[in-house]
């Protein structure tokens, strides 16, 4: 039995497996029949060995002996060869022929079943390999998002931080300047005139406004920091 693509591999029984044609085999040579058997798909039949098979080193071995030779194929696909030594009247006895043939063709389809099973265990550990890789670059840039996260939520944390120094900053001296001008305007240091109190009333209406951004800011840091405390009460929608 000689794989075809190469003659790489063989096996025999009732040979010596140091003897002529096993290392024939293994050099990658075929006899003649082995080259006629693999160029047909019918039974390489000879009947006298020793007369016609003179590349053979056992063709003197098979003398009152006969021989034949079928290729293992299955699907298409040439997987082999089968050599068998007979009894020479058996040799030429299609019936014979015929059984070789489906001995062949079994031993094919086991060749070409251990090439399937081969070649789903490749696949199967080139989709293992990919689950790897794949599951290895998930985790590795989950642990990116994970440190992104982080310092989103850090940046967040500084500028909710920020927000919220400003705003008391502000609202100290608004506080104070919208306390003075109420005091200006209620004369309690002395009477003011008509263009003082006019100022006076500008500068209470903008501090005011600006008080009302600084409280939006705050309201808006609460808002996503998730602190807003809502005020439920009745109102006059008029």
């Amino acid at each position: 039995l000689s794989e075809v693509e190469g003659q790489g591999a063989a096996a025999e029984a009732g040979l010596d497996e140091n003897s002529a044609t096993v290392r024939l085999l293994q050099r990658g040579e075929l006899p003649d029949c082995g080259r006629r058997a693999q160029a047909q798909s019918e039974v390489v039949v000879i009947e006298d060995p020793p007369s016609t098979c003179t590349d053979c080193p056992l063709a003197m071995s098979y003398a009152g002996r006969g021989r034949m030779t079928v290729r293992l194929e299955h699907g298409g696909k040439v997987y082999g060869l089968l050599a068998v030594s007979i009894c020479a009247h058996l040799a030429a006895n299609e019936e014979e022929q015929v059984l070789l043939q489906e001995i062949a063709g079994d031993i094919a389809f086991a060749l070409y079943s251990i090439a399937l099973e081969e070649e789903r265990k490749r696949v199967e550990t080139a989709l293992q390999k990919a689950h790897d890789e794949l599951e290895k670059r998930v985790e590795e840039r989950t642990a990116e998002l994970s440190i992104a996260n982080a310092e989103l939520a850090r940046a967040a944390r500084l500028k909710d931080e920020f927000l919220a120094s400003m705003s008391h900053e502000l609202r100290t001296p608004l506080n104070a300047i919208l306390g003075m001008s109420e005091s200006l305007q209620e004369a309690v240091y002395g009477p003011l005139n008509e263009q003082q109190l006019k100022s006076l009333d500008t500068i209470e209406h903008s501090g005011q406004h600006l008080l009302e951004l600084v409280n939006d800011i705050l309201d808006v840091a609460k808002v996503e920091a998730g602190k807003l405390a809502l005020e439920i009460e009745r109102v006059s929608v008029p």
